[in-house]
């Protein structure tokens, strides 16, 4: 689960990236790292939970396999 493997809650760009690459393959690091940018709101250099559902829940719901994303976004 996300907690698990983010024990503060939080995660910054470069694990974002990583994160996000794994859900959309397709996604470049200059567009991932700008969606970063918009997703911090509070620009503390991380995103939490809430930030990163939010975005990821609109992004799934366009996807095809939505099972699959998922399990990788919540997976332990």
């Amino acid at each position: 689960a996300f907690i698990s493997k983010h024990p503060t809650g939080k995660l910054d760009k470069d694990t974002f990236i990583a994160t996000f690459k794994q859900l959309f393959p397709e996604s470049s690091k200059n567009l991932t790292s700008s969606l970063f940018d918009i997703i911090d709101i509070n620009h503390d250099g991380t995103i939490d939970f809430n930030e990163f559902l939010f975005r990821i829940r609109r992004k799934i719901s366009r996807k095809k396999n939505t099972s699959n994303s998922i399990s990788i976004t919540f997976s332990t």
